[in-house]
């Protein structure tokens, strides 16, 4: 991978106001999104994860996964009857491809200068035992909040992140997927279900939540040096609004869900 976090931060061009990764931005339509992950790396492969439904005129999808030379994207989408949309995005880049691994004050600093004041951070001695992560989290007016994120709001789908497992050194799509039923949920219950049953307390948020991994070398950590980070930026008044369209959308067209799930290969 020849991208590297301390050099790709500078690059994107971030404003403390505004959210987004390689100049993908929440909101921003589907089409327009993937001609800058091309433009970024154009070796990404795409796969789309989709649900069908006897009564609509095709499947729902619901997330495009994007794979290729040591990073990966999962793009959340907003559903019919909603415009084709970004609605949550999980980046996960691995350093440790070019050998160029950078160390964890340097991300954090260039994190923040693109990103602005920082809302949590569970602070540096989090790597050594596990995982740092990093909030930055606006409200529902676009106002910077000082404040931890509430657990319960970090396990929504809106916010969940999926990330590698510890000591993974290749990226694996699966992992950071939205669960099929979870999907199938959100369109079947709505933005409030089963398996997001306090996501309406959450809705107000909009977040970029950044998770550094330790660097590990024959199985030992080495103090301060991330090997790979996930970046996750998600919207909760965007989420609930076209996820609400879209279960609407099925109560009043269709039939009954088909048997199984498509997903892309």
């Amino acid at each position: 991978m020849k991208l590297f976090l301390a050099v790709a931060l500078v690059s994107l061009g971030l404003g403390a106001a505004e959210f987004d990764i390689e100049g993908i931005r929440l909101g921003m339509p589907i089409k327009e999104a993937m001609t800058l992950l091309r433009a970024h790396n154009p070796n990404m492969r795409l796969a789309p994860d989709s649900i069908p439904y006897a009564g609509l005129p095709s499947a729902l999808t619901y997330g495009i996964n994007a794979v290729g030379q040591g990073e990966g994207f999962y793009f959340l989408v907003t559903m019919p009857p909603n415009e084709a949309l970004i609605s949550k995005v999980t980046w996960v880049a691995h350093f440790a491809e070019d050998g160029k691994v950078p160390r964890q004050e340097a991300v954090v600093a260039n994190l923040a200068r693109k990103y602005g004041p920082i809302s949590w951070d569970t602070g540096p001695a989090a790597l050594s035992i596990g995982t740092r992560d990093i909030f930055w989290i606006d409200n529902e007016q676009g106002a910077r909040v000082n404040v931890r994120p509430p657990p319960r709001c970090l396990g929504q789908s809106t916010f969940y992140m999926n990330s590698p497992k510890p000591g993974t050194k290749r990226w694996d799509p699966v992992s950071v997927r939205l669960p099929p039923m979870a999907a199938r949920l959100r369109i079947e219950e709505g933005f409030v279900n089963r398996t997001d049953p306090v996501a309406e307390q959450c809705a107000g948020y909009t977040m970029v939540h950044a998770r550094l991994f330790p660097s590990r070398v024959l199985g030992v950590r080495v103090p301060n040096l991330v090997e790979y980070v996930v970046l996750l930026m998600a919207s909760g008044p965007l989420d609930r609004k076209t996820t609400q369209a879209t279960h609407q959308y099925w109560l009043k067209t269709a039939k009954s869900p088909a048997p199984s799930v498509q997903k892309g290969k």
